[in-house]
């Protein structure tokens, strides 16, 4: 319940009212501005950042390439064990199963027909989890087909990142 009291303000006529929009006006517009100084300096210090890091970057990629290079031209070596475990973390190949839509129509017909809602979005996108689940299940559903073969996995232990030590295995 507002009371009189409540609804009292300083604010005595109309034109202390345009002088006090006014000032609020003018708060906003200075924090606006102070919000686009701070988020022209983050984008400044990103760009920096990003040519800083640059040189670490293209050598990483060459170092990736490289090692997936070697994994995938000595598969055998990768065998037994798939990976190759270190004090830094491991590498190695790992099977991948996705599915692959070979036709949308005749998916959503199969799918719509099994009553496979789980296989579906509210937007009825085919789920590929819920698909994959049923081709490994040994069914045959038109208009999709179950493709397996390896990848490359390259993965730095987090706890290596946060601590100051080699990567050299002892």
């Amino acid at each position: 319940m507002e009371r009189l009291s409540d609804l009292r303000t300083t604010i005595a006529d109309l034109d202390l009212a345009k002088e006090t929009f006014g000032r609020i006006a003018i708060f906003e517009k200075a924090l606006a501005v102070k919000r686009a100084r701070f988020e022209k300096r983050v984008a400044e210090l990103t760009a920096a950042l990003d040519l800083e890091m640059l040189p670490e970057r293209d050598q990483l990629d060459v170092l990736k390439t490289e090692l997936s290079n070697f994994i995938l031209s000595q598969r055998e070596i990768f065998k037994s064990p798939r990976k190759i475990k270190t004090v830094c973390g491991s590498f190695g190949l790992e099977t991948v199963k996705s599915v692959e839509i070979t036709d949308h129509n005749k998916l959503f017909d199969t799918l719509f027909k099994r009553g496979y809602d789980d296989s579906f979005k509210t937007v009825y996108t085919p789920l590929k989890p819920a698909i994959k689940q049923r081709l490994d299940a040994g069914e045959r559903i038109p208009g999709c087909k179950l493709s397996s073969g390896d990848t490359v996995v390259i993965k730095v232990n987090k706890a290596f990142l946060k601590e100051d030590n080699s990567c050299v295995d002892k």
